[in-house]
């Protein structure tokens, strides 16, 4: 899987998304708090991420995509497998951190709001100095 493959798993994730809760995702910083509260329904569910893989790929390939977008992340592919399973698990690189966004889903999942993405996005945004234009 390349940046192109995780680009398109982020499209299929925003249209997935339009039909399961009706809301439009737009790649924005605040779109992350949506996600969240899909997230927080897994949590509640104490679905372990293993059972929920193409979501797990598809909700961290679109916050990903965001972090790409509007910090100047680079997606890094090298395939590790995330909370131990067989989950594809790009890296992306933002400034001088290394992050990995299927394994900050999976913690969202088993964690719940202690580990929600949008204060995970919102300390990369601070390290990295959030840039004021997004890239396409």
């Amino acid at each position: 899987m390349d940046s192109l493959d995780i680009q398109a798993q982020a499209d299929e994730f925003v249209a997935y998304h339009q039909d399961v809760a009706d809301v439009a995702l737009d790649y924005s910083a605040a779109s992350i708090a949506h996600v969240d509260a899909l997230l927080a329904t897994l949590h509640q569910q104490r679905t372990d991420p293993a059972d929920a893989g193409d979501l797990v790929v598809g909700v961290a390939s679109y916050v990903g995509e965001v972090i790409r977008r509007t910090l100047g992340g680079v997606w890094i592919d090298n395939g590790d497998a995330a909370a131990g399973g067989s989950i594809f698990n790009p890296g992306m690189r933002v400034g001088s951190a290394s992050i990995r966004p299927v394994d900050q889903v999976c913690k969202c999942i088993r964690n719940g709001a202690e580990d929600s993405l949008s204060a995970w996005y919102a300390a990369l945004a601070q390290g990295a100095g959030e840039r004021a234009e997004p890239s396409a």
